[in-house]
């Protein structure tokens, strides 16, 4: 099972080799967004009309985690105890109550968090 950060979605919607040949080669396991995720991809300012029909596609493929009370509890413990952005927590927060990896090209706003796995294609 895999949670798929914010910029990792950004680079397989636009066709970069790597994450895509990465979700081709796990096509059979759970892909989790959360929320927090779409939000912030769709307000992303280089995203064009295209690329929003493709991210509505891909929707359907995926299992959406949302902001629930679970996911913000584990999220402000993650914030409090390793001093992240509460963007990063609550993306944290989703991947561990799901038990996932993380996919992400952005490692280093995560490292803090020792109980994370976090992958990069």
């Amino acid at each position: 099972m895999f949670v798929l950060d914010t910029n990792a979605l950004i680079y397989y919607l636009a066709d970069r080799e790597d994450i895509v040949n990465f979700i081709n080669k796990h096509r059979q396991a759970i892909f989790f967004i959360p929320t927090i995720v779409v939000a912030e991809f769709l307000s992303y300012p280089l995203i064009d009309r295209r690329v929003k029909v493709l991210f509505e596609n891909f929707l359907n493929d995926i299992v959406l985690i949302n902001l629930d009370l679970e996911v913000a509890k584990q999220a402000a413990r993650l914030r409090s105890k390793y001093r992240v952005k509460l963007m990063d927590a609550v993306v944290a927060a989703s991947t561990l109550i799901t038990d996932s990896a993380l996919i992400t090209y952005n490692a280093r706003d995560f490292r803090k968090i020792p109980e994370l796995r976090i992958l990069a294609p």
